[in-house]
């Protein structure tokens, strides 16, 4: 450490730990989403929000997932499905318990089952043929929970093809390539208009390509996802499906029913298994406003916004919570007094400004814009809850504004929100008039704001302080796409257990690391500006000589005077306090808390002991300086080996 001022240390804190997963051994082209970037090399790990490529020169680099193209980023999904033997290919874990398959496909009877058309059944699987309209139903008793998975070729045509769902003892059609633009749940309270809020633009069969498709229906949810990315996360009242038209008049009352709109489809795997135990249990049905989805998010340190996005997952900015261990922050939804306690974080993306926050409430979530589609001039909703100055927090705020343009800042896809936010709505949606979460606003278009997305970090005071929103002229607001947010949640979704706890305890160990970098850094400069004026003038004297070498250097005098100030006055007192504060607990926590090392467990017992040693020392008499250097370095040296270990289990480097 050499006596460097601490705050240096916290802008290398943005790192996760790398997690091996899955090595892919033939080499492949990668290519970015804009498609600047191309490179042919082999996937090595995949990490949380980025993969380790080894390109052909051997050279291993680091790509964020956020930056590779479609194809790319299916490929990884599928590695690492391919790799969790728990967890097949295209599925989105909701912690199900699945009963064994049963093949609809085989047990058909055509003879029987077509309603209109001619489908033919052979080797490769069941095909709808081109040119005419196919309606067949498949009778089968229905689980009230259940999953269906199916693979799907388009073959020739680009028309629709719709699947027959129950969900809640009700019929729903499920349209995929629907009109040719669009998949969505069809005729939700009978309108056209409600069901978009489920709706994914753009087609996703492409002619020759097989594709998974995995219908997931619990009480109240209906998920749908085409290789391993989510089209459709539905909660709500089933009652309120309906299926109209002539095609549905003469269809099985239970079982599915597959229509085809003269695209010919090859469907050479059609799978139900029933779900006997889930997380998502049938309970009373919320009130479905967005305000009670809407979520203040609180912590001693600061507030935020956020909301509900699947069951359980809370969206909101990183820098919400990036303050707080997980046990001090809580969170409250809509009108609600009630206070929910935070489970764990499983997602963290500083880079990003995202974070997902587990939290168990009987919160209906708002539907997400997987598709991305908005759209300049667009009239868009925020929702959040804002701060006015004066610790007053205006609950449940909704401002109005437009969408105004897409932008790009410091490598960053932003859409631009003509409308004025205040601080404290960041991590709240924007929604558009379809009632889909089109964005996450992120901070206010100020001169602040701006350098912090430029920067992509926040100093340490401001990690511990409420921002002065009077401070803060009103302009224009930035969202992060909800193609982000998609990625986010699929990424939580597909987590495994031990995934989802070594994210959480990164997050605790990475905040309470930052405080004892601070505190080991206040107290070693504590100690040296206070040694008093004897140790002072030997150090003088021995490095006028050039007698100093191996001897702890001491402040400058400039810096030594303002030190002193500062803790006589009281102020770094007062810092030392808030960085103090729950440090006990946190560190007890993390030293059981088995997604950390040992190694790391260890060390932060070392720093905890060693730090009320040197503030102790700090405030003894010294007389001699050579004495006083040996102690000095005796705990830089092993305080410095200590913060090392835990800094390399948080996957960080000191350049």
């Amino acid at each position: 450490m050499r006596c460097r001022v601490p705050l240096l240390v916290l802008l290398l804190m943005f790192a996760c730990l790398p997690t091996a997963r899955a090595e892919d051994k033939a080499a492949r082209v990668w290519t970015s989403r804009d498609g600047k970037f191309r490179t042919t090399a082999t996937l090595l790990k995949i990490q949380q929000t980025s993969v380790i490529l080894k390109q052909e020169d051997g050279n291993q680099i680091e790509v964020p997932l956020d930056s590779l193209s479609t194809d790319d980023v299916q490929f990884v999904f599928k590695a690492k499905q391919s790799s969790a033997q728990s967890t097949p290919i295209g599925r989105i874990n909701w912690g199900d318990q699945l009963a064994g398959a049963v093949d609809l496909i085989g047990a058909l009877d055509l003879s029987k089952d077509t309603i209109r058309g001619s489908p033919k059944r052979g080797p490769e699987g069941l095909t709808l043929p081109k040119g005419e309209r196919t309606i067949l139903g498949i009778p089968t008793k229905t689980p009230s929970q259940y999953q269906l998975t199916m693979t799907v070729e388009r073959q020739e045509g680009d028309e629709a093809l719709f699947l027959g769902l129950m969900a809640g003892g009700k019929r729903v059609a499920l349209g995929l390539d629907g009109y040719k633009r669009f998949t969505e749940l069809s005729r939700i309270d009978g309108s056209i208009e409600v069901s978009k809020v489920t709706r994914f633009r753009g087609q996703r069969l492409r002619p020759g390509t097989a594709h998974d498709i995995v219908v997931t229906v619990h009480h109240h949810h209906v998920h749908v996802s085409i290789d391993g990315t989510t089209l459709i996360n539905w909660h709500g009242d089933t009652n309120r499906f309906q299926v109209v038209g002539s095609d549905w008049a003469n269809v099985p009352d239970d079982g599915f029913v597959l229509i085809g709109y003269g695209a010919q489809f090859l469907i050479s795997r059609m799978e139900l298994r029933e779900i006997t135990q889930s997380q998502i249990e049938p309970r009373k049905i919320p009130p479905q406003d967005v305000v009670s989805s809407v979520a203040l998010i609180e912590s001693e340190s600061s507030s935020g916004s956020g909301f509900m996005a699947a069951r359980n997952l809370v969206v909101t900015n990183h820098h919400v919570i990036a303050g707080a261990v997980v046990a001090d922050l809580k969170v409250h939804f809509g009108a609600s007094k009630k206070a929910y306690p935070v489970s764990s974080v499983v997602y963290s993306n500083p880079e990003r400004d995202l974070a997902i926050l587990l939290v168990e409430a009987d919160v209906l979530p708002l539907s997400i814009c997987y598709d991305n589609s908005a759209t300049t001039g667009n009239d868009v909703k925020i929702y959040g809850n804002p701060s006015v100055g004066g610790g007053i927090i205006l609950k449940n705020a909704v401002v109005g504004g437009k969408i105004g343009a897409d932008v790009r800042i410091a490598g960053a896809d932003f859409i631009q929100i003509d409308a004025k936010v205040n601080p404290g709505s960041s991590g709240g949606p924007i929604l558009s008039s379809d009632g889909q979460v089109v964005a996450v606003t992120t901070m206010k278009a100020n001169e602040d704001a701006e350098a912090s997305i430029r920067e992509g970090i926040t100093t340490f005071s401001d990690k511990y302080r409420r921002d002065d929103s009077a401070k803060l002229q009103a302009g224009i607001a930035f969202g992060i796409p909800a193609s982000d947010v998609a990625h986010a949640i699929d990424v939580v979704l597909q987590q495994s257990p031990d995934d989802a706890a070594t994210v959480s305890a990164q997050h605790d160990l990475l905040i309470v690391f930052e405080r004892l970098v601070a505190l080991v850094g206040l107290r070693y400069v504590e100690a040296l500006a206070m040694s008093g004026q004897h140790i002072k003038h030997q150090a003088f004297v021995a490095s006028s000589q050039g007698k100093a070498g191996g001897m702890c250097r001491m402040l400058s005098p400039g810096d030594d005077l303002k030190i002193q100030q500062a803790f006589k006055s009281g102020a770094a007192r007062e810092i030392i306090a808030v960085l103090s504060q729950n440090l006990e607990r946190d560190i007890e926590s993390l030293k059981t808390n088995r997604a950390v090392s040992s190694r790391a467990r260890s060390s932060l017992t070392m720093i905890n002991r060693l730090l009320p040693e040197l503030a102790r020392f700090a405030n003894q008499n010294h007389s001699n300086y050579a004495t006083f250097s040996q102690s000095m370095l005796q705990y830089e040296q092993q305080l410095e080996k200590s913060l090392t270990a835990v800094a390399e289990e948080l996957g960080l480097k000191d350049d």
